[in-house]
């Protein structure tokens, strides 16, 4: 009864060292998953800011555009330096400065 009771119970350090063994495993693996998870929500976070910033620059570049596309709202820099010009050459030439 006692070498049976021996034999059993080293059975079961065996199989108790064993499951440690599998459990450390596990945990290691479970380290590994979890640093991987964070490095692609990392990822993620950088791909969506990176989204982000490129829609907000095209849709600022589509409103822009529009905004130069319509009539009467807005005037474009060619009209702005035709007005200047004009302006310039209606005022008379000061002193020592000759006109060309």
């Amino acid at each position: 009864m006692i070498p049976g009771l021996l034999d059993e119970n080293e059975r079961m350090c065996a199989t108790l060292e064993s499951t440690r063994q599998e459990a450390d495993r596990g945990r290691e693996e479970l380290i590994e998953v979890k640093n991987e998870l964070t490095q692609i929500r990392q990822e993620r976070d950088e791909m969506t800011r990176m989204c982000t910033s490129t829609m907000n620059e095209v849709a600022d570049l589509m409103n822009e555009t529009m905004n130069r596309l319509r009539p009467g709202q807005k005037s474009s820099p060619l009209d702005r330096e035709r007005t200047a010009a004009a302006e310039l050459a209606g005022r008379p030439t000061p002193a020592g400065v000759s006109s060309i």
